[in-house]
């Protein structure tokens, strides 16, 4: 069957940004420090792979700096944001015990205050998407553990602009 744009999960990537088994796009990155800051709203804690991004990064002090990053450079590969990932409830499932959290969080309070209702709908904004620069098929360069980000493009007012 051929697959449908869902309005809630609009396709922004690029036919060289789409892979197989994607929701979006091939690379979904998240930061400890936001991971961090979320948890100091909630109750019980979460663990980053709640998230399941396939990149984590750490950001010194400043939590949600990801939503800013337009180009990046991680090792060899540059990098291009697609779109904040708007998230589903699959985080509030326990990793561990497979347990899906009775009162919706983290999605709760990650409603709270990590919303941009006019341009994303009611879905709550946590990591970003991203892809490759050029319009290749492949991704060149190799990342390794430990490899520093380079911000080479950034949009301060993603959150002060209008929607």
């Amino acid at each position: 069957r051929s697959s449908k744009n869902k309005p809630d999960f609009p396709n922004v990537a690029q036919d060289h940004d789409v892979a197989v088994y994607h929701d979006i796009c091939l690379i979904h990155l998240c930061s400890i420090e936001s991971v961090a800051n979320l948890n100091t709203r909630l109750d019980k804690k979460i663990k980053i792979y709640n998230f399941r991004p396939n990149i984590i990064v750490t950001n010194g002090d400043v939590p949600y700096s990801e939503d800013c990053w337009r180009e990046i450079q991680i090792g060899e590969v540059k990098l291009r944001w697609i779109s904040p990932c708007l998230r589903c409830l699959l985080p509030t499932v326990d990793q561990e015990t497979g347990i899906k959290d009775l009162n919706q969080e983290p999605w709760k309070t990650l409603r709270s205050y990590r919303l941009k209702p006019n341009s994303y709908g009611i879905k709550a904004l946590f990591g970003i998407y991203l892809g490759q620069i050029d319009d290749s098929k492949i991704i060149s360069g190799t990342i390794h553990v430990g490899d520093s980000i380079h911000v080479t493009k950034q949009e301060l007012d993603f959150w002060g602009k209008s929607d």
